[in-house]
């Protein structure tokens, strides 16, 4: 933070489960501050507002014209992210809406042209970006530690019980939108798999320009999917794919998650639990060529504050943040192409949606 600048002041739109991680993260960042909260369950909003030490207001539209908030950050039901972010933008104030950015890509369009008017800033919380592992990888792919890329894969398995899609993790809030492909828009897909689509854009560069893909619900009462299996075609002739459930009888929540990178010199697996390694024929500085290295033993937190403190950052110094919110919409294009290919059962050209207004 500047040395003579106040912090970020942030309302919190949405006090349920994904909330109280949101509040940490930008009560642990150094240049953020909460100033009031909000939603349409007062328990939880009252009890968000006693841990916080800060206002409870009753409706969206009062915290809104609040004077003490800059910015917000919306955890709310992914059918709601949309509205929500627009009604805040008109207010004139800065949104962070939780991932995915919306339910369809329309609305994600809607967003940015509101954010454009009304001359804000707009971002959507792909924090695992900021995960150290993701950084070293970074690093390394910018040494050119893979040469050409070639492809990738993202594999997620989860066991998500059943009470998830009532409660959550937490069961601090009791609601059943997460059955409902309407109000959220699909499952372990714009639930989970978002978050890797991100990190291998984000570490590559890389834009995906085809996709094909097949899912269903075969293990859950839901409207959207459980499982889904895609590949990606990427416009440097790289191909992708995705695999994920969260029906993988005996796995803990991410108990297995590895993104893979590779390319005409070498390949990078980042693997949750903490088992991040890479492979060049490259001399890059500090490794040798030829072998294999480990990137140690990272954590997996921090990512969120580190999102808050980048953003709050770029805010207070009067610049652009690094997640821009074309960089979301081009994550939700990618899930649109996914999802459409597997109702269709053919392959979706990306250049075929209205990715950009």
């Amino acid at each position: 933070m500047l040395a003579d600048s106040k912090p970020l002041r942030f309302g919190l739109i949405g006090c349920g489960e994904i909330a109280v991680a949101n509040a940490n993260a930008i009560r642990s960042a150094p240049n953020a501050i909460i100033t009031a909260v909000t939603d349409v369950n007062e328990t939880v909003a009252r009890d968000m507002a006693k841990r916080f030490g800060v206002a409870y207001v009753k409706t969206v539209e009062e915290l809104l014209t609040r004077s003490d908030v800059d910015a917000v950050v919306i955890s709310v039901p992914h059918f709601l992210h949309a509205p929500l972010a627009i009604q805040a933008a008109r207010a004139g104030k800065h949104v962070i809406v939780e991932k995915p950015m919306s339910t369809t890509l329309a609305e994600a369009n809607k967003m940015i042209v509101a954010a454009r008017e009304s001359k804000v800033h707009l971002a959507t919380l792909y924090c695992q970006r900021y995960l150290p592992y993701v950084q070293q990888a970074k690093a390394l792919i910018e040494q050119g530690a893979l040469g050409t890329i070639l492809g990738n894969s993202i594999q997620i398995y989860i066991d998500k019980p059943t009470s998830y899609y009532t409660s959550g993790f937490t069961g601090r809030v009791a609601t059943d939108w997460r059955l409902s492909k309407e109000k959220s828009g699909g499952g372990i897909l714009i639930f989970n798999a978002v978050h890797y689509l991100d990190m291998v854009r984000y570490l590559t560069g890389l834009e995906v320009i085809r996709a094909y893909s097949d899912f269903g619900a075969l293990d859950t009462p839901l409207e959207t999917e459980d499982t889904l299996s895609a590949t990606l075609r990427y416009a440097n002739q790289a191909i992708g794919s995705v695999s994920a459930s969260s029906v993988v009888r005996g796995s803990l929540v991410y108990a297995f998650t590895q993104v893979r990178i590779w390319g005409t010199d070498g390949q990078i697996i980042l693997t949750e639990p903490d088992q991040h390694s890479f492979y060049s024929l490259r001399q890059i500085k500090g490794y040798r060529a030829g072998e294999w290295h480990s990137l140690g033993r990272s954590s997996t937190e921090g990512d969120r504050q580190e999102f808050i403190t980048r953003f709050s950052e770029a805010i207070l110094r009067g610049e652009s943040p690094e997640m821009t919110p074309e960089s979301a919409c081009a994550i939700q294009a990618i899930v649109e192409a996914i999802y459409q290919s597997g109702e269709s059962h053919c392959p979706v050209n990306l250049e075929s949606l209205n990715i950009k207004e």
